[in-house]
C-alpha cells in the first residue's frame, strides 16, 4: 500500500479488444487471418488515504512507443486523459477539464 499522499501502478497488461484476459500477443489475428489493428491495454493503481478518499482530480498521460522506430506511435498514443479519485469506488473517469 503507498503512502497516505501516494499513488502507485500494481499492474499492467494487454488483453484483445473487449476481454480481460491478459494476452502477451493482443493483436494476433485467427489462424491464416491478419493481426487486428487494435488491443486493451489494462493499468490498475491503488492510492494511499488521502488521495483515495479526496476526490482530487488529476491528468493520466499515456505514450505509446513503437519499440522498432524508438519513437512515439501517434496513432496509438491517446495523450491525456481527465481523471479523478472518487472514495465510492476507487476512480473516476473525465474528472475536470484542465484550461489552456
Amino acid at each position: 500500500m503507498p503512502q497516505a499522499n501516494d499513488a502507485e501502478l500494481t499492474e499492467l497488461y494487454t488483453a484483445a479488444t473487449g476481454l480481460d484476459v491478459e494476452d502477451n500477443e493482443p493483436n494476433t489475428g485467427p489462424p491464416g487471418g491478419p493481426p487486428a489493428n487494435s488491443f486493451d491495454l489494462h493499468l490498475e493503481a491503488v492510492a494511499g488515504n488521502v488521495i483515495g478518499n479526496g476526490a482530487a482530480n488529476y491528468q493520466l498521460r499515456i505514450d505509446c512507443i513503437d519499440d522498432t522506430l524508438a519513437a512515439p506511435n501517434a496513432g496509438m498514443s491517446p495523450g491525456t486523459i481527465n481523471q479523478q479519485w472518487n472514495a465510492a469506488d476507487g476512480w473516476l473517469a473525465g474528472g475536470a477539464r484542465a484550461t489552456s
